[in-house]
């Protein structure tokens, strides 16, 4: 969950950080988005491998959140490829920000999955 949120919270700012190196619009979200995709690809895999260990414990059980968060990362990843291709978007702030708020819902079900952990932590020990 934190890992999402303070992910969300760089993305948030790096284009700024970009732009006030003085490159053009089109360079700002090309390479934002790249970072974005990138990242999100490599953080998949380290997820993925950690989520398996887990689940080889019988520790957590992946199917909780898979499906949609797994959707909800490759949306983001095939949206801002195509931003940093050009395809549909043209280097735009309209799909970077679609990023953004896909990586935003992202570290809220995070917040969702804690919540529920806990709330099932607090049932079995009440039992």
């Amino acid at each position: 969950m934190i890992e999402s949120s303070l992910a969300t919270l760089l993305f948030s700012l790096l284009p700024f950080i970009v732009f006030h190196l003085a490159f053009e619009a089109t360079v700002v979200w090309g390479a934002s988005s790249g970072t974005m995709a990138l990242f999100l690809v490599v953080h998949t895999i380290i997820v993925g491998q950690k989520l398996r260990t887990l689940d080889a414990k019988d520790e957590w059980s992946i199917w909780r959140f898979e499906s949609l968060v797994g959707a909800l990362i490759m949306s983001t990843v095939v949206i801002q490829s195509l931003n940093v291709l050009g395809i549909g978007f043209d280097r735009s702030l309209g799909a970077y920000l679609l990023g953004l708020i896909l990586l935003l819902g992202l570290a809220s079900m995070h917040f969702v999955a804690l919540l529920v952990a806990v709330h099932a932590s607090s049932n079995r020990a009440r039992q």
